[in-house]
């Protein structure tokens, strides 16, 4: 469920590794240097943007799935990880129990039954965090931005990076649920810093799965509490607002009103009988709108649920072949 990662080694831990060495392991490379007189390189190791002095080699901006896997629809199991970080160590000649781990993205893509767009507007706000509404999703992200939660539609993020969408994913709605942490809270996650052999580590894994599920839980959805506008045309759209109005003042106070203008005079019976009927359909209609984005949560719920459940039992089952 690894996709962004930050890895850093800094050669006060490991005297005996010439860094330089490095860049001959990089492509596209760029030699400057700082104003302190040190030489310092900018390359790409696969996916990943590399810099390297030096006292540092930093491995950034680069998705360890599109790494392994060549895309990141896809989800690492975890002796994919394992895998995938023992070939990026082996190939730098750099030694994952001394890498820190700085940024980590955690998710993975939930088959929907409907288009992504459905789900955004029923993520309502989320504690102490910024809700920031984009075209493709909604971020929940702290003050300082050490963490952020993100919903957003993985194929329409393929598709406007014009990459070629896996023919398997081709035709469905995937919902990308991603736990972004930077240096300062991934600190949180272990006292004595964490490697990036953590990151195959199962209860290391578990510790960050249970994160990604109760920081989900935390966002309180829309739907629980009101009405969910899905209104395909301007009619439509003025009767789910006209529902919205009726709801906030009260079914029975609208109906006691429509009494009151008959009994005054102002209207018809008919009309009276008329308009009751039309305030009772609205708020019939609104039901069902409610209903629906209930429904929706429900299944954004389960599928979140669902895949807590699969790693807890892969992993506890590999635990017993063990």
């Amino acid at each position: 469920m690894y996709d962004n990662i930050i890895l850093k080694w800094e050669w006060q831990d490991m005297p005996e590794i010439d860094f330089l060495g490095v860049v001959l392991c990089l492509s596209e490379t760029t030699q400057y240097v700082h104003e302190n007189g040190h030489t310092a390189y900018r390359g790409r190791f696969g996916v990943f943007q590399v810099y390297v002095n030096e006292r540092v080699v930093k491995l950034d901006k680069g998705s360890l799935c599109k790494y392994w896997k060549g895309n990141n629809c896809d989800t690492l199991t975890l002796e994919e990880i394992e895998e995938a970080l023992k070939s990026i160590g082996e190939e730098l000649g750099l030694p994952l129990e001394k890498a820190t781990v700085e940024r980590i993205d955690f998710s993975t893509n939930l088959e929907m039954d409907y288009v992504p767009s459905c789900y955004f507007p029923l993520l309502g706000s989320y504690p102490r965090r910024t809700r920031l509404e984009q075209e493709n999703g909604v971020y929940f992200n702290t003050k300082t931005k050490t963490s952020s939660l993100v919903f957003y539609d993985k194929i329409e993020e393929y598709k406007t990076k014009t990459y070629e969408i896996p023919e398997e994913y081709q035709g469905k709605h995937l919902l990308r649920v991603e736990l972004r942490l930077q240096k300062k809270a991934i600190s949180r996650l272990k006292k004595d810093g964490v490697y990036a052999t953590d990151l195959y580590d199962p209860s290391f894994f578990l510790r960050l799965l249970d994160l990604w599920h109760e920081s989900y839980k935390k966002v309180v959805k829309v739907a629980e509490s009101g009405m969910v506008l899905d209104a395909t045309t301007t009619k439509r759209l003025v009767e789910q607002l006209a529902s919205i109005g009726v709801l906030g003042m009260g079914m029975d106070n609208v109906l006691k009103n429509i009494k009151r203008n008959y009994q005054s005079k102002q209207i018809s019976k008919v009309e009276k009988q008329r308009q009751g009927q039309r305030v009772k359909d609205l708020v019939s209609k609104n039901s069902t709108l409610q209903n629906r984005g209930n429904n929706l949560i429900h299944e954004l719920d389960t599928k979140m649920a669902g895949v807590v459940q699969h790693y807890r039992k892969s992993l506890s089952d590999e635990k017993l072949k063990n």
